[in-house]
């Protein structure tokens, strides 16, 4: 896939690939990383489901903190930060609110189309088999558990606003991304 810039008047078109060879060797080195720490899903929900961690406040209220973040979050943030900066005309706070919103869309898109595909069953529905997985058994909401909405939405909101960062000022860029990453990480957590 191409995306296109549509240049101004006496300027040359500039094309980049929206997806590089690079980009799909990151995807492939999640996708194992993912595989190899299957198993050790099975020894969370365990933990997490037990009765006295399910009566934990701060893990409860956490969890919920973190889930808000990635959904509604991201759509909230995105969408506010776009019409904000249409409403008072700062055409950089509706690209940065733009482009994000544009990275979520396509997060989602994907994450949709991979809960479809990949149909794995949802922790209540069979506790025990974290490797309960059906191709193409994902059109019901039992079976949508991975990949995560939540957790994709935060992941594809942290690079585009961390490369927002950078363009506007690079010396913020680092601290930007951590704290945008380490919050996208806790949202899968």
């Amino acid at each position: 896939l191409i995306l296109v810039r549509v240049p101004a008047a006496g300027q040359q078109v500039d094309r980049e690939p929206l997806f590089s060879g690079s980009d799909a060797a990151w995807a492939a080195g999640f996708l194992a990383g993912a595989a190899a720490l299957a198993p050790v899903d099975l020894y969370f929900a365990e933990r997490l489901q037990n009765p006295r961690s399910q009566e934990n406040r701060l893990l409860r209220h956490g969890a919920t903190a973190f889930r808000v973040l990635g959904h509604p979050g991201a759509v909230i943030g995105v969408t506010g930060a776009y019409a904000l900066g249409r409403l008072t005309d700062n055409d950089g706070l509706a690209d940065v609110g733009l482009h994000a919103g544009a990275a979520l869309l396509v997060a989602e898109g994907v994450t949709y189309l991979g809960k479809i595909i990949v149909g794995r069953a949802r922790p209540y529905v069979d506790p025990e088999n974290p490797f309960d997985f059906g191709l193409f058994r994902g059109t019901s909401e039992e079976y949508q558990s991975f990949p995560s909405g939540h957790t994709s939405a935060a992941c594809g909101v942290a690079p585009a606003l961390t490369a927002e960062a950078g363009r506007r000022r690079s010396s913020d860029q680092w601290w930007i991304g951590t704290l945008l990453y380490s919050g996208a990480a806790l949202v899968g957590a």
